[in-house]
């Protein structure tokens, strides 16, 4: 066992480790993992969705009808001198020395190894007794409170049993069924299996303990989360084998902690979707009617959907977002925009590395060391502090910080736009379907509906797993709902009693807020309610959550509120929140409609006789609103709508306050074009082009209406700026015009000779499959499709760039389309198809 430990110490071990690691794997991942050129850090990043299969018993045929190589538990199914000679044949440049002390290891201590010698030699037997017998699968099962929390290497456990069956009987879980030598089925691994740590990372655990499961518990008698148990291993303890060995474990370390932060992201939606089924999603009113005819609940509402509770989902960062945007509401735009790239030689991440190993390997110390807690400085400093190679920069934050610091000056909202739309949007997504297992038909709720995979790396597996802070905000945000009376949304469990839910649900912040307000309480500094706006309202008052009520603060804190926001196409809502937004301390619903003594119908009708409509002011405050938070399309959209359903003072007048924010986009995306352009345009024509597009954009708001621009002849009109359209575009004048044209025209010719130049070092491989390609491309008759399939890292982008370089050199168009958008990344002018 002491030579085992050793290999981690090993440098030519460690390097290959995740080779010497499939050698011995049971499992095979599913999932596609990302591979990146160039000089940087080696990284571990999957897309996608991740599972761990085992595969069949016995190897398929080839073509030649003779048996595949073995691999994964096919090679466990054969002797020790078979076993450790397939291992060979898989990495014949790597050390056998280093092989055959692992698989001595294996067979003296991991039961796993043992158990299939077991199950091969009764699935023979029972192949023996006839072909009923032989086609039984084997249910390999965990044995639970089998030293279930220990990873020290001395012991031997009890780790599995061999159950027989005919298949039918049901397996919970934390089994695995292992087919019968003839069959070719597949049986997936589930995130909460306790063997699944021992299964694909049997270097690791070369005892085969089992790891987490459901019936762990905390010292105080509380369930221990997937996340908590992974979060406690990744602790480095000095004694302790396992932990030594895992922070040696370079690039297999990264595997270890990415597959567990996906284990235990599927493992919340999992348990999001199996609650889904039971939480519904409807009005009050509607609730309210269901208690009434005492008809249940089942049939009430919509299922439930993630919430934005879950973090990185795409509610979390919308909600994340309107509260920041909610601070710049207050206290204005912010001032400067920081930006800060650690350094990997920082002294503190250096000095806690082990022997022979870098910063890249250790993302665990790198994580802990660069999220910000207590302030402290670095002394250290390089010899230079030159960033020569960088955007613009501060020598004295380079010589301080020992890293580079970008500062701009920010007089905008646009960095706060950027930060949430780029930085804090997570990664990439994609979206793959879940079936039910009895009807194979989509589910209903949107939970279980679609799960998004994503691009995970070890780096924010490790940040996810510690529950470090994605992000820090100096004020507290209390969202503030509006509604109308008894039309309040509410979520629920169909099981529950409606008479239940009718009474939970009966108030809400803003229905006691009015109640605050005609009761007459004092909030800190003496503040009364009835001098609030309901905006203000959180800070002098807290919500308390068990009484339901507002209280009145003890403490000055930082907290801002935030009403939700509201479309003007919900009329009566919208007329609600403009009142709440200008009227000081409403007992009620009819008193928010009272307007100096005369209750009004409507709310609009009140809103107009405080002057808050005239000269289409609403309308302005709403589109002013709508620039902090929505791109160009949804501010499109947005006016398109207010002139369909709203009665307006002056179309023209409205358009002109927020041209420049409708067209802003547009602008800059030509600007940046323009650089390229042989004979670049003025500012003025690209102002001109900048409108059509705009103007195009509303036109097209308003076809889903029925309408269009003409039906609105005050607004500028699209033949207007006619001319402005072609301007810049190498491509006939009745061409559709479109962004895409301009971007895929505009390569520089160095920019193509830099890739073109790299032919010379292709492969004969490489240069037969790019001319049959390029071939196929200018044969005008026929059209195919390729596909390309070889091992990371043998130049399927370094040949695809080469193609797209060639055609783009004709002056032919050649888009680069990618199902994510790492891997779009990697081409250039790469984009995802969805894009």
């Amino acid at each position: 066992m002491q030579a085992f430990k050793d290999l981690f110490k090993q440098r030519n071990f460690i390097e290959h480790i995740r080779q010497y690691n499939a050698q011995f794997n049971f499992t095979s991942i599913g999932t596609n993992e990302v591979k990146h050129s160039g000089s940087g850090p080696k990284t571990y990043c999957i897309q996608g969705q991740l599972t761990h299969n085992i595969g069949p018993l016995q190897p398929s045929l080839n073509r030649s009808g003779n048996l595949r190589q073995p691999s994964f538990t096919q090679i466990y199914m054969h002797t020790s001198e078979e076993q450790l000679q397939h291992r060979r044949n898989m990495f014949p440049a790597f050390s056998s020395r280093y092989t055959a002390t692992i698989q001595r290891v294996m067979d003296l201590h991991n039961p796993l190894a043992r158990t299939y010698a077991t199950a091969k030699e009764r699935l023979r037997r029972a192949e023996a007794d006839g072909a009923s017998g032989g086609n039984r699968p084997i249910v390999l099962k965990a044995v639970g409170g089998a030293q279930a929390r220990t990873h020290n290497l001395p012991t031997v456990v009890q780790l599995a049993v061999i159950m027989e069956g005919d298949g039918s009987e049901p397996t919970e879980g934390r089994h695995v069924v292992l087919q019968s030598l003839n069959s070719n089925q597949f049986t997936t691994i589930r995130e909460t299996n306790p063997l699944h740590d021992a299964l694909q990372f049997p270097l690791l655990f070369p005892m085969g303990g089992p790891g987490w499961e459901y019936t762990m518990t905390k010292p105080d008698g509380k369930s221990l989360s997937l996340r908590a148990f992974f979060n406690y291993w990744l602790q480095q303890r000095d004694g302790d084998d396992f932990s030594d060995m895992l922070h040696r474990s370079s690039m297999l370390f990264k595997m270890y902690t990415t597959v567990g932060f996906v284990r235990v992201e599927t493992n919340r939606l999992r348990y999001i979707s199996q609650n889904g089924d039971k939480l519904r999603f409807d009005l009050y009113a509607s609730v309210k009617e269901a208690a009434e005819r005492r008809s249940g609940l089942h049939n009430v509402g919509i299922k439930s959907i993630v919430p934005s509770s879950f973090t990185g989902g795409k509610r979390y960062i919308k909600k994340c977002y309107f509260n920041a945007m909610a601070i710049v509401r207050k206290y204005g735009k912010p001032c400067l925009f920081v930006t800060m790239t650690c350094n990997p030689n920082w002294p503190e991440i250096i000095s806690q590395l082990k022997p022979h190993q870098t910063s890249t390997e250790r993302d665990d110390i790198v994580t802990s060391t660069t999220t910000e807690g207590v302030d402290g400085y670095a002394k250290y400093r390089r010899d230079t502090a030159a960033d020569q190679y960088c955007v613009p920069h501060n020598l004295y934050l380079v010589h301080k910080y020992n890293c580079h610091i970008n500062v701009e000056v920010c007089t905008s909202i646009n960095a706060v736009k950027y930060l949430y739309k780029y930085v804090y949007k997570g990664t990439d997504w994609i979206t793959y379907a879940v079936f039910t297992d009895r009807e194979r038909q989509p589910m209903l709720d949107e939970a279980r509906e679609y799960v998004e995979g994503r691009y995970v790396s070890s780096l924010e597996a490790i940040t996810r797993i510690r529950c470090y802070d994605l992000q820090r905000m100096s004020h507290a945000v209390e969202v503030l709902p509006v509604h109308e009376k008894d039309q309040q949304h509410c979520t629920y469990d169909e099981t529950h009693d409606a008479e239940s839910v009718v009474a939970r649900n009966q108030k809400t912040k803003l229905t006691f807020f009015f109640l605050a307000c005609a009761q007459g309480l004092t909030g800190i500094d003496g503040v009364p309610a009835k001098n609030c706006l309901y905006l203000d309202f959180p800070q002098y008052f807290r919500f308390e959550q068990k009484t339901k009520l507002w209280v009145g603060r003890k403490n000055h804190i930082k907290v801002i509120g935030r009403i939700d926001s509201v479309s003007p196409r919900q009329k009566e809502r919208f007329y609600i929140r403009t009142l709440l937004c200008h009227k000081y301390g409403p007992t009620t619903f009819e008193d928010l409609r009272t307007v100096h003594g005369t209750l009004y119908p409507t709310y609009e009708e009140a809103a107009l006789s405080m002057g808050l409509l005239e000269n289409d002011e609403e309308y302005v405050v709403c589109i002013r609103q709508a620039t902090l938070d929505c791109m160009d399309g949804q501010l499109h959209e947005l006016f398109a709508n207010i002139l369909v359903h709203c009665l307006l003072a002056s179309t023209r007048s409205l358009f002109d306050q927020f041209k420049t924010d409708f067209m802003d986009k547009r602008l800059r995306n030509l600007r940046r074009c323009n650089k390229t352009l042989q004979e670049p345009l003025s500012e003025d024509m690209m102002l001109g082009k900048a409108m059509f597009y705009t103007l195009k954009s509303i036109d097209n708001c308003f076809q889903h209406h029925r309408l269009s621009l003409l039906d609105y002849p005050t607004l500028p009109q699209l033949h207007e700026f006619e001319v402005f359209r072609d301007l810049g575009e190498r491509r006939p004048l009745d061409d559709p015009i479109s962004r895409l044209y301009v971007i895929e025209t505009s390569y520089t010719r160095a920019a193509l000779d830099d890739v073109l130049v790299t032919a010379a070092t292709m492969t004969d491989e490489h240069r037969s499959f790019v001319t049959t390609v390029l071939a196929q491309i200018y044969d005008h008759a026929s059209g195919k499709a390729y596909f390309l399939q070889c091992e990371g890292g043998s130049g399927k982008s370094y040949v695809s760039q080469i193609m797209l370089a060639k055609v783009r050199d004709k002056g032919d168009i050649a888009l680069a389309v990618a199902s994510s958008g790492l891997a779009a990344l990697l081409l250039m002018g790469g984009t995802t198809a969805h894009s």
